[in-house]
């Protein structure tokens, strides 16, 4: 699905972020952290055909075989940091797949692409303090493609990659391509106020969100597990509980379906 294609990127970005800096690379440990470690001018996007230490949330290995899509978006902050950043994120590119033709795509809160209950992506965002440029956001994405080559990989979850999302007789896709229209859904996601993009999340989160009624667990920072359903997410993208002693609020945690 991928070729590592300049020109391909760029048609994806399309004409409005065609001036996007770009590195290709063939492996890295992670798209996110050559970002940190690599100056440049903003706004810029890193695709990987392989990362040997790609992470996802708490600290967790993300298992990245060649084949996938790996890629790290870095673009100027936002006037602050919402929970919702993730959230949006997730839904541009659920769009994006949903457009072409994988259909079923999912957002689960705070940070995971899912298909009937099988991961298929997960997203990273990171803040970037650096005295060399403004104040910047890193939006890291992982995608499955062909789910033989990542299944093995991971004990104990379900995954899925793009490759049974769409009809076989489907024309084949460009990966990278598709890697830039992701990155362009983003970009124009993201390049809003807070408040906007809060906005923009509410009127579309309830297409996307895989929690909505179901009853999930919470393990929060300091290690409590909190039981309940789920039932949408506030104005900031935070994850609402309703639990025997009533709703709680969550702006952080791992949220599991207790199903899974």
């Amino acid at each position: 699905m991928q070729t590592m294609s300049h020109s391909s990127l760029k048609k994806g970005l399309g004409q409005q972020w065609e001036g996007v800096d770009l590195t290709l690379l063939d492996t890295v440990d992670s798209t996110n952290d050559w970002l940190k470690s690599h100056s440049g001018d903003l706004p810029r996007l890193v695709v990987a055909k392989e990362q040997t230490g790609g992470r996802g949330s708490h600290g967790r290995v993300w298992c990245s075989p060649p084949g996938g899509l790996y890629w790290s978006l870095e673009t100027t902050f936002l006037d602050r940091l919402s929970t919702a950043l993730p959230l949006m994120v997730g839904v541009s590119i659920a769009q994006v797949l949903q457009a072409l033709g994988f259909h079923g795509v999912g957002v689960k809160w705070p940070n995971d692409l899912l298909v009937n209950g099988a991961k298929l992506g997960g997203i990273l965002v990171e803040r970037v303090y650096d005295s060399r440029h403004a104040p910047s956001v890193i939006v890291g994405v992982g995608i499955n493609t062909t789910t033989p080559k990542i299944a093995p990989l991971i004990q104990g979850r379900s995954v899925v990659g793009l490759d049974s999302l769409r009809a076989s007789d489907a024309n084949p896709l460009d990966g990278d391509e598709l890697i830039g229209r992701m990155a362009r859904a983003v970009l124009d996601a993201t390049s809003v106020p807070a408040d906007a993009l809060e906005q923009n999340l509410q009127a579309q989160w309830s297409a996307f969100d895989v929690l909505n009624g179901q009853s999930v667990k919470i393990e929060q920072p300091n290690g409590d597990v909190v039981e309940g359903n789920a039932v949408g997410i506030t104005a900031a993208g935070a994850l609402r509980v309703s639990t025997a002693a009533g709703e709680s609020v969550f702006y952080s945690g791992d949220c599991q379906l207790k199903s899974l």
